[in-house]
């Protein structure tokens, strides 16, 4: 009698952890096909992607229209980091751009909007607009010729990091090829670095040549 007792209670048993496995992967597989559920990770996503869009507005700079060519292509760059990974429509980009211009720029804008009907051609539409229109007021650009007579007579007075700086400012504002870039960056380096330099003849690009010259100055220096 007591082992049927044992046997009814060990058969119950199994019934209820059977069941009880039954009732738990029925309970995933419900959750897993409710329309709630997928709502619920659409929204996780999503709301991670908004953060992450947040935290990458943030690193576009502001600008006021001051700090010359540096200032402004540091914003133009950012700005255009940003965009080339968004996918934003033309009118969203304009206002997030706009957004980030503060003191004279944003004065400029402002005057631009209330002074320059909707239909007229110089309206400004785009960001390809609004960055050319930046620059032509806030930017003075030389001449190509003025940049290059410049460049020719840099020197470098004191850190290569210094030099590399003072050369990206002029070099920046027009297009040059490498052979001319470095001939022009060797003539105003000092002559230890440029005669170190010079024993390295793979070098086929002109951040690639500014980088090299940063490390043999740190190594001179230590």
């Amino acid at each position: 009698m007591r082992q049927i007792k044992r046997k009814l209670d060990e058969l119950l048993n199994v019934q209820a952890q059977s069941t009880s496995a039954i009732t738990q992967r029925e309970f995933k597989k419900r959750r897993e096909n409710s329309p709630m559920h997928g709502n619920t990770d659409s929204m996780s996503t999503s709301s991670q992607t908004n953060e992450v869009t947040k935290e990458l507005i943030k690193l576009i700079p502001r600008y006021d229209g001051s700090g010359g060519i540096q200032r402004f292509l540091e914003f133009v760059d950012n700005f255009e980091d940003f965009t080339s990974n968004a996918d934003l429509p033309t009118l969203t980009e304009l206002t997030l751009a706009t957004a980030k211009l503060t003191g004279d720029a944003k004065m400029w804008w402002r005057e631009h909007r209330n002074t320059t009907q909707i239909d007229d051609p110089r309206r400004i539409r785009n960001w390809d607009m609004l960055q050319k229109a930046l620059m032509k007021t806030f930017v003075p650009v030389e001449t190509a010729d003025d940049v290059r007579s410049k460049l020719r007579t840099l020197r470098q007075k004191n850190t290569v990091a210094e030099y590399n700086a003072a050369f990206r400012r002029l070099s920046m504002q027009i297009t040059m090829e490498f052979a001319e870039a470095k001939f022009a960056y060797l003539q105003g380096l000092s002559p230890k670095i440029r005669d170190l330099i010079r024993t390295k003849d793979d070098i086929t690009d002109i951040r690639e040549l500014q980088l090299a010259c940063l490390r043999l100055d740190d190594v001179a220096l230590e």
